[in-house]
């Protein structure tokens, strides 16, 4: 009969769940997002927030997948941990063993020498401060340094200088993925480090995701845009989910743009 409605489509049991088709309208914003950066030269940054179960990791996993796929992106790793531990740089250093090719038992003498090897093999644009960026990441890595117990303000700013001149150059080779996990537990140094390389390395195809568990204070932070908060750098997108139901969904804030 005209105009009758129909019954719905019989239930296959291969058919994608509400929560599949969440993730993969999720991962399409962000495989969208990340397009401008491999497209057009401009770093994004992508923050991720909601309570702990939520997918936030799985989610930033599956982008960096597809970015190394498609597109040979080298994807680096770090994690914060708790306030408390002795290393503020703790997600840097898994981000620097990485790219240095460091065990975590390393001893010093070898470590020195794998970073001093790696810095030369990089070309004269980090050759040239052989012995300043092999003392800074050091410092991060948490090895005895001629930085330790010095200036705090100096050894922040030798730190984020070396890593930023590192990415630079890995970035002339190819896209980077940074993926930094758990940001709740930054410290204010990690905050100002992100924001500052995404600032410094705008125009190239690097690409942040930030995961944290959803709390008041971390929503202040980044959207009240200070100095500790990256959301005033490159381009950026929050997608934040508020609760653990089946109904729950990301919300979406629109890329800010800087100049």
């Amino acid at each position: 009969m005209a105009g009758q409605i129909g019954n719905p489509a019989p239930w296959h049991p291969n058919a994608p769940s509400l929560r599949v088709r969440r993730a993969q309208h999720e991962l399409a914003v962000l495989h969208a997002q990340s397009r401008l950066a491999l497209e057009l030269r401009q770093a994004q940054l992508s923050f991720l927030q909601g309570d702990a179960g939520m997918g936030k990791t799985r989610l930033a996993e599956e982008l960096a997948a597809g970015l190394a796929r498609s597109a040979g992106a080298l994807v680096v790793r770090g994690r914060c941990v708790p306030y408390g531990e002795a290393n503020v740089w703790w997600p840097v250093a898994e981000v620097l063993r990485q790219l240095f090719e460091l065990d975590i038992d390393t001893s010093l003498d070898l470590a020195t020498e794998i970073i001093r090897r790696n810095l030369t093999e990089h070309g004269d644009a980090l050759a040239g401060n052989l012995d300043r960026f092999t003392t800074a990441a050091l410092h991060a890595l948490g090895y005895p340094n001629p930085l330790r117990n010095g200036n705090r303000d100096r050894n922040r700013a030798e730190v984020t200088l070396m890593l930023t001149s590192l990415l630079e150059v890995e970035l002339a080779r190819r896209p980077v993925v940074m993926l930094l996990s758990d940001m709740h537990w930054a410290a204010e140094a990690v905050w100002s480090l992100v924001s500052h390389v995404l600032s410094q390395l705008a125009r190239t195809r690097f690409v942040v995701v930030l995961t944290a568990r959803r709390t008041g204070e971390e929503l202040r932070n980044i959207e009240g845009g200070s100095a500790g908060s990256p959301s005033n750098s490159a381009r950026s997108r929050r997608l934040q989910r508020g609760d653990s139901s089946p109904n729950s969904t990301w919300r979406c804030r629109r890329p800010t743009s800087t100049s």
